[in-house]
């Protein structure tokens, strides 16, 4: 199954899509990332060079297979830490799952970048992350 089919059909049928999934992530890993046995993020939402006016909320949608040393993620704005959002090890480690959270400050005017960050239980990083470009749009008065 390509990477973009199953990413479309997370939207929609949530966990009986993962495992059929985990192939298509793992092989986007393989070719970004050779670490891929420590497990791999994808950042469904936003969007790569997405614009969005100032001070609105942002959904945001990360895909995880948090591998042997994935605890949690970290989500950064420009490099500041924004919130730890937990893995589920009850999934496993190889088997993907979606996390969803609100940046609900939203983003000041300018370029951004957002990142999802695997990290340890130590907060190190693993070296697994994903990052979007994004544009604040200033609002009129």
């Amino acid at each position: 199954m390509r990477l973009t089919a199953c990413l479309a059909l997370l939207g929609v049928l949530g966990l009986l899509v993962l495992p059929a999934c985990s192939k298509a992530l793992q092989a986007q890993s393989r070719t970004n990332s050779p670490a891929t046995p420590r497990g791999s993020v994808v950042i469904l939402s936003p969007q790569d060079g997405s614009v969005f006016p100032e001070f609105r909320p942002i959904p945001v949608r990360i895909v995880v297979r948090p591998g042997r040393r994935g605890d949690h993620i970290h989500l950064l704005l420009d490099r500041g830490l924004v919130v730890m959002l937990p893995v589920k090890e009850a999934f496993g480690f190889s088997v993907p799952f979606e996390i969803s959270y609100t940046l609900r400050q939203g983003i000041l005017a300018g370029p951004h970048t957002l990142t999802a960050q695997l990290v340890g239980n130590n907060h190190a990083p693993t070296g697994i992350e994903a990052s979007v470009r994004l544009t604040g749009r200033k609002v009129p008065d």
